[in-house]
């Protein structure tokens, strides 16, 4: 008796509450472990990687190089580099170690949120599956801890120091935010604002109280935000990048009217670029504005195969299970205040952070790239709306469904649909960041700069052949420039680039860059070009050779040829190795 009380209680221990992150942590570990090495993507992990390399060896950010990215984005990767060498292994670690800590802030915020342990532990394990293209799950954790730090801010009372370590917390977050992605830190800002607007009129609030609260809300982010950011833009001044590290919050509404697609004249006038760059954006038809076309609805009954029809499906579905979700949080909060309660509005303010934090990740996919990899960086924070939300609406369903019961009923199943659906489209795909990457990767391949990867055999002999034919025709410090977006190619071979502009499009090319391109073609003489004549963004105007004709007869008349490898043509200067 005594046997099966110790094994009941040891079982017990094992799966009470307060180890669940530990075996959601050890999970990570063991699941990350099976196939981080799994893989090389020239283009964004190659560029995150050869960026950070440049950084290390003294270049400026933004006056020497475009980074796409801000400052926070790059600097810890470099301080690694500077620890363990410049190393693409490092590089993947350093990401998968982030949607780790993404999946247990995830489970945090549910289980704050919810009360609830263990639906807290299945979102974690879904974030943990699914963690979002391997290169950039700094977004799934932004949008994650984020949101768990206005959770908390609206949950505690402003009574108890929580709530002003919660405020405090989530201040110095959204700096790190603005540091790391700056759109993503101005829609927290916004979600900030939000939020002290909301606590005005929250009940539980005496009014003596609510002018202060107010205050600290609204200002503390922004001026925590501020007040960090003067170092460090005093160390840009100093070291010569100070107006182009601002000018990149400047631009940012120059973005914006892109996404939007504002008219061309009112976009002209609005629109302030750095010195040098001038958009040809409107000049190259009706449909190639530069970003990837939203599947339409319609493409749901078009296909037949579930990998065509769940893009076009789940791009629309947050309209449906977000709103949803708002009105029927709308209507149980007025019932609630109908009914007297004093606690009338805290689901409905909890649901709305959240969804506020889901939605700071979702233009970057809905207006700019509606691909599985974007929608992968929007669905950790859109699953802690939904879980939540669904298990508020849960507690309202009572058998028999009837009345507001059925209603419930029937909202809850659209919102495990969505993460239904979502998971059976996405666990299967590499490009969400899942194991499925390690698919028939069997092959060590090695290069420069802690390239030690497994590859499918298709890709060792393309990269195997890229990297020998580079290095053969080429001596270390040769310039090597690939086109439209390959610097993962300069990281393996450890040859240099001089180009600011790393990645270069149909859309995103000056007027004049084909006459400066050969112009500098001629000037630096790089040793290697690649080219890789593929449409970047689903139309043929964005092929390569069809952008950028001079540029590419230029290549064709004065370098050679020596193959196409994983759809990479290598033209050399040098008609033999060196």
């Amino acid at each position: 008796m005594r046997d099966t009380m110790q094994k009941s209680s040891f079982k017990d221990r094992l799966l009470s509450p307060g180890l669940l992150p530990v075996w959601l942590a050890l999970f990570a570990l063991i699941y990350y472990g099976l196939y981080y090495r799994c893989g090389y993507n020239l283009a964004d992990e190659g560029n995150v990687a050869l960026l950070s390399k440049r950084l290390l060896d003294g270049e400026r950010p933004f006056k020497d190089m475009a980074m796409g990215y801000n400052l926070f984005w790059f600097y810890p990767i470099v301080g690694l580099f500077a620890v363990f060498g410049p190393s693409l292994i490092v590089t993947k670690v350093y990401f998968f170690t982030l949607a780790a800590i993404t999946a247990l802030l995830g489970y945090q915020c549910v289980a704050v949120a919810t009360r609830k342990p263990w639906l807290a532990f299945a979102v974690g394990l879904v974030l943990v599956i699914i963690p979002g293209t391997p290169f950039r799950t700094y977004i799934p954790f932004l949008a994650v801890s984020n949101s768990l730090m206005l959770v908390l801010v609206a949950i505690l009372s402003p009574t108890r120091p929580g709530y002003w370590v919660a405020l405090l917390g989530g201040s110095l977050l959204l700096t790190l935010t603005f540091l790391i992605r700056v759109e993503i830190g101005m829609f927290f800002l916004m979600a900030w604002l939000g939020l002290a607007i909301f606590r005005v009129f929250d009940l539980e609030i005496k009014w003596l109280v609510k002018v202060p609260v107010f205050l600290a809300t609204l200002l503390l982010p922004g001026t925590t935000a501020w007040l960090i950011h003067q170092p460090i833009y005093n160390h840009a001044r100093s070291a010569g990048y100070g107006k182009e590290f601002v000018l990149q919050y400047r631009n940012y509404y120059k973005i914006l009217a892109k996404t939007l697609h504002f008219p061309e004249k009112k976009y002209k006038k609005i629109m302030k670029l750095p010195p040098g760059r001038t958009t040809n954006v409107l000049t190259i038809g009706k449909h190639d504005m530069g970003n990837l076309e939203r599947r339409p609805l319609s493409d749901v009954w078009k296909y037949k195969r579930w990998s065509k029809r769940a893009l076009p499906l789940l791009t629309y579905l947050p309209f449906v299970t977000f709103g949803l979700l708002m009105a029927w949080m709308t209507g149980n909060s007025v019932m609630k205040l109908r009914a007297g309660e004093t606690h009338p509005a805290r689901d409905f303010l909890v649901t709305g952070v959240l969804i506020a934090g889901a939605l700071t990740t979702f233009p970057q996919f809905y207006f700019f790239r509606p691909d599985l990899g974007h929608l992968s960086e929007f669905m950790p924070g859109c699953i802690l709306a939904l879980a939540c939300g669904g298990c508020f609406i849960a507690g309202k369903i009572r058998l028999p469904l009837k009345g507001t019961a059925l209603v419930a009923g029937v909202i809850l199943g659209v919102l495990l649909a969505h993460i239904v659906l979502y998971i059976s489209y996405a666990l299967p795909e590499r490009y969400a960041g899942t194991i499925a990457a390690r698919k028939g990767r069997n092959k060590l391949f090695q290069a420069e700069n802690g390239v030690r990867v497994y590859v499918t055999q298709e890709e060792f002999n393309g990269l195997s052949s890229i990297t020998k034919t580079i290095q053969s025709h080429s001596r270390p410090g040769d310039y090597v420039v690939c086109y439209p977006y390959a610097p993962g190619v300069n990281f393996m071979t450890n040859r240099p680039t001089y180009e600011h502009w790393l990645y270069v499009d149909n859309a995103t090319h000056s007027l004049n860059w084909e006459s400066e391109t050969i112009d500098r073609f001629r000037g630096k003489k790089p040793a290697a070009i690649v080219i890789s004549d593929w449409n970047i963004n689903r139309n043929d105007a964005s092929l390569f050779s069809h952008w950028a004709p001079q540029v590419k007869k230029f290549i064709d008349e004065n370098y050679h040829n020596q193959g196409t490898y994983l759809r990479h043509t290598v033209y050399t200067r040098e008609a033999g190795p060196l």
